[in-house]
């Protein structure tokens, strides 16, 4: 799932997307109380957690930079401002994408093709086609500036609002 959304938006927006290695800075070699309450995780810095980030490599088809133990002296040199007792890092990678370079870019693509586009506007009401299918043939639009409405009659509609459910 996930690592194929990922891989596509690496490979079709690299000026949008990258890799974000992540480090778990380790500073003992046993942890009790384990974390999570699971006992074989206090053995986490002997080598459980590489078996673990190895397992995510995998999980993620190995589409992703390998996942590896940073050296204390490599994790000094390169973070400097770490505390010297640190015994290790497990370093793994994430996609990130600055999401909303996205949507702007879309939105530019989308009016380049002849789409209207909007911002800082709310759809009031939605219209929808005879037939009882729930497409969606126009909508009342209220302008969020001049507190205006505008009805539109759409040949199709992409929604690139919030995907927060509450809004």
């Amino acid at each position: 799932g996930c690592q194929r959304e990922r891989n596509h938006l690496l490979a079709s927006a690299p000026h949008l997307t990258y890799w974000m290695p992540l480090a778990v800075p380790i500073d003992r070699w046993f942890i009790w109380p384990p974390p999570m309450n699971c006992p074989p995780a206090a053995f986490g810095p002997l080598g459980v957690y590489w078996i673990f980030f190895k397992f995510y490599d995998l999980l993620a088809k190995f589409s992703c930079p390998p996942s590896f133990a940073m050296s204390k002296s490599r994790l000094l040199r390169e973070f400097p401002q770490l505390s010297h007792s640190l015994k290790y890092a497990m370093v793994f990678y994430e996609g990130q994408h600055n999401d909303s370079r996205t949507n702007i870019a879309i939105a530019l693509t989308a009016a380049e093709n002849g789409a209207a586009v909007l911002n800082h506007a709310e759809v009031a009401k939605l219209h929808k086609a005879p037939g009882g299918d729930g497409t969606v043939s126009g909508a009342v639009v209220r302008d969020l500036i001049t507190n205006e409405e505008i009805t539109i009659k759409l040949d199709s509609a992409f929604n690139l609002s919030s995907l927060d459910k509450n809004k």
